[in-house]
């Protein structure tokens, strides 16, 4: 995991202009989930980077706080640059550091492949969770493009894949989402679940 972190704390500081990231794609991925977003208090997005996705969170759930989670440093450092006044936490999605049922929406954009244990991480999530909370998990480009952005950067990210389809239901049937789906398009890779109304948090 330190491999990691310290791949992407050496590139933080020019993450931003190295990357095009379309904005209003971004927004339109998350159209389907703007009732949700609209009626939570409280949103994680995991693995927020330099703060990509916070400002269109902020306008989709404007009663919420956003609260910003990754595991490099640095990355957070050019998140709180553009966003002082959100908060933003360092912490490993393996062992969240947040009580259970803290959050209705939980969003992972860009960052699933480097979880290096899916399940416990999910699982992580699911805890995190309100009751009928839900968790989104966002591309914005296509399975095979995303597995071959990583295979050629090699290092500690060349082995870091979206899984397919039938590996990402199970995932997340197994950490106890319910109503999941999956989209492979082009132009995004999407995956849902929800935590059941009523299900106790999980210890």
């Amino acid at each position: 995991m330190s491999s990691r972190r310290h791949f992407f704390d050496n590139r933080a500081a020019k993450w931003d202009e190295s990357r095009t990231v379309d904005q209003a794609h971004l927004e339109r991925l998350l159209l389907p989930f703007a009732y949700e977003l609209g009626r939570a208090r409280e949103v994680l997005d995991v693995g927020t980077g330099t703060g990509v996705l916070v400002s269109i969170l902020v306008g989709l759930a404007p009663e919420a706080r956003v609260v910003g989670l990754d595991l490099s440093s640095e990355m957070l450092a050019q998140a709180r640059f553009k966003h002082p006044t959100v908060s933003l936490v360092q912490g490993d999605v393996h062992a969240l550091p947040f009580e259970p049922c803290s959050f209705d929406f939980s969003l992972c954009c860009a960052c699933f492949p480097h979880f290096e244990d899916k399940s416990k991480a999910l699982e992580g999530i699911y805890r995190t969770l309100r009751p009928g909370g839900w968790l989104l998990i966002l591309h914005t480009a296509s399975r095979a493009t995303i597995n071959a952005v990583h295979t050629r950067a090699g290092g500690p990210v060349a082995r870091d894949l979206l899984p397919s389809t039938k590996e990402t239901v199970a995932l997340l049937a197994q950490a106890g989402f319910e109503e999941i789906g999956v989209e492979e398009e082009g132009d995004r890779y999407l995956a849902w679940g929800r935590k059941n109304e009523a299900t106790e948090a999980r210890g």
